[in-house]
C-alpha cells in the first residue's frame, strides 16, 4: 500500500518522504573531482607527448646523419672521393654530438675504401649523438672494412 507523493515514495511503515535530490543535476563537489581527474591526465599526456617529441627528434637526427653518410659512400662508389667532418655537422637544437669531439671519415673510390681519421681506427668509427633536454642518446656507427653504415 504504497502511495506516491511528488517526486518521492511514502511507504506506508515510514512517516517521511524519499526523494530523489539528483534530479537536478551535478554537485559542485562532483564537478571539481572531474575537474581535477581531467587535469592530472591532460598534464600526464602533454608531459609524455614532449618527452616522446624530444626522443623523436634524435632518432630523426641519428637517422638523417646516418642517410647522409651512406650519400657520400654511394657516391664514392660512383668514383668521387668525399670527406666527412664531423665539426661541420649542423645539428637542430638541444641535440650534441658527445663523442667524439674531431672525426673525419674518408669514402675513397673505386670500392669505395674506408679511411676513419686517416687510417688511425682500425675497427669502426661511432659517432654518439644526444638530446640536452633528455640525456637520451643514439650512436651512428660506420664500419671502416665493409662500410656498413647503422643506428644503434
Amino acid at each position: 500500500m504504497d502511495k506516491t507523493f511528488g517526486n518521492g515514495i511514502l511507504d506506508h511503515n515510514s512517516y517521511f518522504m524519499i526523494h530523489d535530490s539528483r534530479s537536478g543535476g551535478f554537485t559542485l563537489l562532483e564537478l571539481l573531482v572531474s575537474i581535477g581527474i581531467f587535469t592530472i591526465i591532460t598534464t600526464a599526456v602533454v608531459v609524455n607527448f614532449r618527452s616522446g617529441q624530444h626522443s623523436n627528434e634524435l632518432r630523426l637526427t641519428a637517422g638523417q646523419l646516418a642517410s647522409d653518410l651512406r650519400a657520400l659512400y654511394t657516391q664514392a662508389q660512383a668514383g668521387t672521393a668525399q670527406t666527412f667532418d664531423v665539426t661541420s655537422v649542423a645539428l637542430p637544437a638541444g641535440i650534441t654530438i658527445s663523442s667524439p669531439a674531431n672525426l673525419t671519415i674518408e669514402f675513397k673510390p673505386p670500392e669505395p675504401r674506408v679511411l676513419i681519421n686517416n687510417g688511425e681506427i682500425e675497427a669502426e668509427a661511432r659517432i654518439t649523438l644526444e638530446h640536452s633536454k633528455t640525456n637520451q642518446t643514439k650512436t651512428v656507427v660506420v664500419k671502416r672494412i665493409s662500410g656498413r653504415i647503422e643506428v644503434e
